[in-house]
């Protein structure tokens, strides 16, 4: 069998060896204390190639058919630049100077010049990412945290920007039929339905709800304004009608109370949600990575480091309005044996 010997000294040159067995002399190659280039000549790995095939720098850097890489891995093709084969297929990743594609027969996958995905859609991009599902059988998209451990959010939507955009939309063919306002919150549809399952046979211990007069009586309903929207907008900030989670607490009406952790942003409102410090290299905080020029992964920054305190209290209001609908039954009862008795005096 071949036999391989690589022997350096201290001027930093060396030499490569190889011995077969099918002849008496040995081959060397004298590897210089420089950028290394493998290919291209007679001295290369590939005797009949007519350009560089692989060249190592002294900094590290990999070229593939390019003598003079300017990145960590520079790969310059006139064809199809990464081919990965497994299993009988192939799967090409092709990047050129506009897109990087991934494809199999047709195009898969693009990422263009504006950094713009498109996944099962090659051209006329519209957003920072589309997904594209034409099989009639196959969900669009899903998104599983599988872990049953998990206690983060399963979707974010998130922008910094003011009023005036929303943090999604539903359409059909007919156009929009569901949209959420980015600034408040609100949830609109066409049909002004809101379901929830109801079905008798996924429910049991069915009976008649108590009397809901005495709760709604207490109710203490208010007018205020959000924190969030008078830092914002200042005077302007919208006047909202509702009722305040301690003041249901205090009627006795827990159950229409629900807590959940509090945000980062939520410590600007109360310092009882936590507090927010300056991440440094020095307090444990999470880096901000970025990549320079030369391709290399360096940290520009380090996030806030947020302690989470007490939770926000949440009520919950479509609890709140069967209590209301239950108490307007009673009092349509009132009501209605209150005309009773009137009817009955006026015909005496």
């Amino acid at each position: 069998m071949s036999k391989v010997k690589i022997e350096g000294n201290a001027s930093g040159t060396g030499t490569l060896t190889i011995s077969a067995p099918n002849t008496d002399t040995d081959r060397t190659l004298t590897l210089p204390d420089a950028d290394i280039t493998l290919g291209g000549g007679v001295d290369g790995i590939d005797s009949s190639a007519t350009g560089t095939a692989i060249t190592i720098d002294s900094s590290g850097k990999v070229g593939i058919g390019t003598s003079s890489p300017d990145a960590k891995l520079k790969v310059v093709s006139t064809g199809a630049n990464l081919l990965v084969g497994y299993g009988g297929t192939q799967n090409y990743f092709d990047a050129s100077e506009n897109y990087f594609r991934t494809f199999s027969g047709t195009t898969t996958m693009v990422i263009d010049s504006s950094g713009r995905v498109g996944i099962n859609k090659s051209s006329s991009l519209e957003a920072r990412l589309e997904a594209r599902q034409t099989v009639s059988s196959q969900d669009g998209c899903i998104i599983d945290c599988n872990s049953s451990s998990f206690t983060r959010r399963v979707l974010v939507a998130q922008s910094n920007a003011g009023s005036g955009f929303f943090l999604m939309q539903g359409r059909n063919g007919g156009g929009e039929v569901y949209r959420v306002d980015g600034y408040q919150g609100t949830v609109y549809n066409t049909s002004n339905a809101y379901a929830g399952l109801s079905d008798e046979r996924v429910k049991q211990n069915i009976v008649d709800a108590n009397s809901q007069w005495d709760d709604i009586k207490a109710l203490q309903i208010k007018n205020y304004k959000l924190k969030k929207d008078v830092n914002a907008e200042g005077d302007n900030a919208p006047t909202y009608l509702g009722v305040v989670a301690q003041d249901l607490e205090a009627s006795g009406m827990n159950g229409l109370v629900d807590e959940s952790e509090p945000e980062k942003e939520d410590v600007a409102l109360h310092s009882d949600f936590g507090t927010v410090v300056e991440g440094t290299a020095d307090n444990g905080a999470t880096p901000i990575y970025d990549i320079d020029e030369e391709g290399n992964e360096v940290i520009t920054g380090y996030k806030d480091i947020f302690t989470a305190g007490e939770n926000k209290k949440e009520v919950k209001y479509s609890v709140l309005y069967m209590k209301a609908v239950k108490a307007l039954q009673e009092a349509m009862e009132r009501i209605e044996t209150l005309e009773s008795k009137v009817e009955a005096l006026e015909n005496a």
